[in-house]
């Protein structure tokens, strides 16, 4: 009655009625819920209620479940009347999308966000791989559909900020079988829809004869560099498209990922060949656990994760494990890259250099062995300067004493990740050569007469950019197209140098002395 229970504290075969307000403060079970008319139910953010059986709303009643709060429904039962259920995204900027999945049914489109343009609501279209605008004023959200969704036009253009999305409509409960398609290369845009987090491994478990073994999520905000709009996730291993902001729209933070996807949530997957189904069930639904880092029980779980930056923002992030069940062939436990961006790392099965034998997460074979050789690869949009590093790592490779190398192919180099990142200057375009990723060190050669393939030259915002990846610049004279000495710089004695020409816009001769005398020559238009 708002004031108590009138006999003692329910469990889960306790029917609850309220018949006057009331707001929890700690986890809640009952076998069936009852909101009277007239009484106002609020339960917090962080708090969950697990019900046995049904949820009915009396007209005039109200039942509110803050951002991060949860209804988990145990039996396939009908629920009567409308939940409010609020759903915080990250910190987004106003032209950002989110990818949505109502956790109520009946929910419309343009009342959820009614302040976004109208021709900025999306399904996907799996036939074409592109998004289709829907008419939101039409259309409502169908249970276990992600639908994309920009903020709304008045949110801050360029300071991060949060927007809470407010569902209003009988929770969702029970068995949903999800029609996908299967046409061109199979991606569909689904979500949870349940008012509470799904476990994404028994996910992909029940349907691990639907569905590909990967997921994908929304990357959260735009970005003054180009970069991937996917996060994925795969077995238990997850990598973000965006190194310093969240990685997902809807709360999801990468260093505390708990292997769910939240009430609200909407996200890619890969249907098999010829399926046209998959499945959500209750089975799925677990409790809050969004303050909890994400740790496997499976102590033969071996990862590491690797990243390729560049000072001017661009990120790529992959995974490389080591783990029961993974093969040194294509699998399900292999999370497929599907991001096209300025940079991008992926690896590659053995002679496999096709776009669809680039991944974002690569399982191996376990028992980990030592000789293992797994190449890289590489794309940059921008000639520079770029680095390689390990953003983290864990099981055998946590305490640092299992070595990690990353040979350079072209340099004839090979740098162990523990002890620092590896940086390199490099040409723009693919290279599915150049790395390679190792755990025992080589003989390598000393010759070092291959300085040709060590210095890049590259002309950005009318400065010319030279670099050295392994020997210092001592000079570097320019020759204008009739062969007359333009520039000189003397004493460089660095990796790296910079000049700007004051002269028309023509092919120049540039002519670079290493510190060990070698000579190298390029050609540029300035």
């Amino acid at each position: 009655n708002g004031t108590g229970w009138s006999i003692g504290t329910p469990t889960l075969s306790t029917p609850v009625i309220f018949t006057g307000n009331f707001t929890a403060t700690e986890d809640l079970f009952a076998c069936s819920v009852v909101v009277a008319s007239g009484a106002t139910v609020v339960i917090p953010s962080e708090i969950n209620f697990t019900v046995c059986g049904s949820v009915t709303v009396e007209n005039g009643g109200s039942f509110t479940f803050n951002n991060n709060a949860n209804l988990i429904q145990i039996n396939d039962v009908s629920n009567t009347g409308n939940i409010i259920m609020k759903r915080d995204t990250n910190p987004l900027k106003r032209l950002d999308y989110t990818i949505w999945s109502a956790p109520v049914a009946g929910q419309n489109l343009l009342a959820f966000s009614p302040l976004t343009l109208t021709n900025r609501f999306y399904t996907y279209n799996t036939a074409t791989d592109a998004h289709s605008a829907v008419n939101p004023s039409t259309t409502s959200f169908t249970p276990g559909l992600g639908y994309q969704i920009r903020v709304p036009n008045n949110h801050p253009i360029s300071t991060p900020t949060s927007w809470t999305g407010t569902f209003t409509g009988v929770p969702n409960n029970g068995p949903y079988n999800v029609t996908i398609s299967d046409a061109l290369n199979r991606y569909n845009m689904v979500g949870n829809p349940y008012p509470s987090p799904i476990d994404l491994a028994t996910f992909s478990s029940v349907n691990a004869s639907n569905i590909e073994g990967t997921i994908w999520f929304w990357r959260k905000e735009n970005s003054i560099v180009t970069q991937g709009v996917w996060t994925t996730w795969n077995a238990g291993t997850f990598t973000t498209a965006s190194s310093n902001t969240s990685p997902i729209s809807i709360g999801i933070d990468p260093t505390n990922f708990d292997d769910v996807a939240k009430n609200g949530q909407g996200f890619l997957v890969k249907g098999k060949e010829g399926i046209t189904t998959l499945s959500f069930t209750n089975a799925m639904r677990v409790t809050n656990t969004s303050n909890q880092f994400f740790r496997t029980n499976n102590s033969n779980l071996n990862r590491i994760w690797l990243n390729l930056t560049s000072a001017s923002g661009h990120f790529s992030q992959q995974a490389i494990r080591y783990s029961e069940g993974g093969t040194n062939d294509i699998d399900r436990m292999d999370a497929e890259n599907i991001n096209s961006s300025d940079v991008l790392f992926t690896s590659l099965r053995s002679n496999l250099a096709t776009e669809t034998n680039k991944f974002t997460i690569q399982s191996r074979q376990y028992p980990f062995d030592v000789n293992d050789v797994v190449p890289l690869s590489v794309k940059v949009s921008t000639a520079g300067t770029y680095s390689i590093s390990i953003d983290h790592k864990d099981g055998l490779f946590e305490d640092g004493t299992q070595k990690i190398y990353l040979k350079d192919n072209l340099t004839n180099t090979e740098t162990n990740l523990n002890n620092g990142s590896y940086s390199f200057v490099s040409d723009a375009g693919v290279f599915d050569t150049r790395f390679e990723l190792k755990y025992v060190e080589s003989a390598l050669s000393n010759n070092q007469n291959n300085f040709e393939n060590n210095v890049i030259v590259y002309q950005q915002n009318e400065i010319i950019h030279v670099n050295s990846s392994i020997e210092p610049i001592q000079n570097v004279k320019i020759f204008d197209i009739r062969g007359r000495l333009v520039h000189t710089a003397d004493n460089i004695n660095a990796t790296s140098t910079n000049v700007k020409l004051n002269i028309e816009n023509q092919v120049v001769l540039m002519r670079i002395t290493l510190i060990n005398g070698a000579v190298i020559t390029r050609k540029i238009l300035n």
